[in-house]
């Protein structure tokens, strides 16, 4: 429960003043839970924000993955996390 509030506060402070601390809590929560797609968006949403679009592409695939196979998400949940990494590869 603890690794979600982190992800979820991170994602409040995102894109704020409070960035360098959020990127923190997400990447704290992901240290947690690797394998969690949701929190390997939140962490790739900051790298590619800081500038690092490599990086954020590469978390952002792999939440792709993770969330295809998750029996509980939604076809919209599919469809965020797809538009998501879209957006991402736009980034220049």
């Amino acid at each position: 429960k603890q690794n979600l509030t982190l992800n979820l506060a991170a994602r409040q402070f995102y894109p704020f003043p409070q960035m360098a601390e959020a990127f923190q809590w997400a990447q704290t929560a992901l240290d947690m839970y690797p394998e969690n797609p949701y929190f390997l968006d939140t962490v790739a949403h900051f790298w590619v924000y800081k500038g690092y679009r490599e990086q954020g592409l590469l978390l952002e695939e792999k939440a792709m993955e993770l969330i295809k196979t998750d029996p509980n998400a939604t076809p919209e949940t599919l469809r965020a996390f797809e538009e998501n990494l879209n957006k991402m590869k736009e980034v220049k």
